[in-house]
């Protein structure tokens, strides 16, 4: 039977996660923009586009210099955006 790794990590609310955001150094200039997003889409979702934001070493979970909350969200459009349109592209295709 496999080993349990505990869970460990503690829930936090959208402000918390404002305030944890901006301690690793992300930019936040317009804080209801940004709970809003947490809320909705939530933390975890968001942190895939955040994770290439991050500096070397990213185990400090310290951003790049400059980044910024908006950036997080134009690549989370941009990235959800081009794969609906790729989706689409290669449905028609095949329907051709």
């Amino acid at each position: 039977m496999a080993t349990r790794i505990p869970f460990i990590k503690t829930y936090a609310t959208p402000h918390e996660l404002v305030q944890l955001l901006k301690t690793r150094g992300m930019e936040i200039t317009d804080e209801e923009k940004a709970l809003h997003y947490l809320s909705h889409i939530g933390y975890y979702r968001l942190s895939a586009y955040m994770y290439p934001l991050l500096s070397i070493p990213k185990e400090q979970h310290l951003f790049k210099q400059g980044v910024t909350f908006g950036k997080v969200m134009f690549r989370a459009y941009n990235t959800d955006n081009q794969l609906i349109i790729d989706t689409v592209l290669v449905s028609y295709e095949i329907c051709r």
